[in-house]
C-alpha cells in the first residue's frame, strides 16, 4: 500500500517493544530522573541508559574530553580511542553544533561543564534530525544539572560551610 503513494519511502521497520509506549511520557520521566540525580556519577550513569533508549541506540557512552576515557557506558560501544578521535575530529568540523559529522549512525553532544561528551550509536541506521536534537536536548539538561551539582559541591567544600 505504501508503495502506491508517490514520494513515500519506508525508512525503517522495527517491532514496538511496548504497546503502551508514549514518547512524550518517556521524555518527561527521563528528565525527572536526570534532574533528580544528586551526584555526577549517578547523573552520568542515568544519561547513558536513557539516551540509549530515547533514540534507539545500540550503545551509549559518556567520554572525557581531557583524556578520552569512557566515564560510563550502556551497551556495546567502540573502543575509547575511537570515541575520543570521533569527538575530537567532530569538534574541529564546521558542523560541530549539530553533531552532524562523521558516520551518520553515531551522534555526540558536549557536556562542557564537566569536560565530557555524550556519544550514542547504532549499526547501520542513520540518525534523523529529530533524534540528533533529542541527544542535544538531553545533553543540555545534563550539562545544566552538572553545573548545579558542581556549584553545590563547591559551596559545601568552601571553608565557610564548616561553621
Amino acid at each position: 500500500e505504501i508503495q502506491q503513494v508517490d514520494g513515500v519511502d519506508v525508512e525503517e521497520i522495527r517491532p514496538v517493544a511496548d504497546s503502551l509506549h508514549d514518547p512524550r511520557l518517556d521524555a518527561l520521566e527521563t528528565v525527572a530522573i536526570l534532574v533528580g540525580a544528586t551526584d555526577r556519577d549517578e547523573l552520568v550513569r542515568s544519561v547513558v541508559v536513557h539516551a540509549r533508549r530515547a533514540v534507539g541506540a545500540e550503545g551509549s557512552a559518556v567520554v572525557s574530553l581531557d583524556d578520552g576515557a569512557i566515564v560510563a557506558q550502556e551497551g556495546p560501544v567502540p573502543p575509547a580511542a575511537w570515541l575520543a578521535a570521533f569527538v575530537e575530529g567532530s569538534q574541529s568540523s564546521a558542523r560541530v553544533v549539530s553533531g552532524e559529522t562523521g558516520p551518520d549512525d553515531v551522534v555526540w553532544s558536549p557536556l562542557p561543564s564537566a569536560g565530557l561528551a555524550l556519544v550514542v550509536g547504532r549499526d547501520g541506521t542513520a540518525y534523523r534530525a529529530r533524534e540528533r536534537r533529542q541527544v542535544a536536548a538531553l545533553s543540555r539538561i545534563v550539562d545544566t544539572r552538572l553545573r548545579e551539582i558542581l556549584r553545590f559541591s563547591s559551596l559545601m567544600n568552601h571553608p565557610s560551610a564548616a561553621r
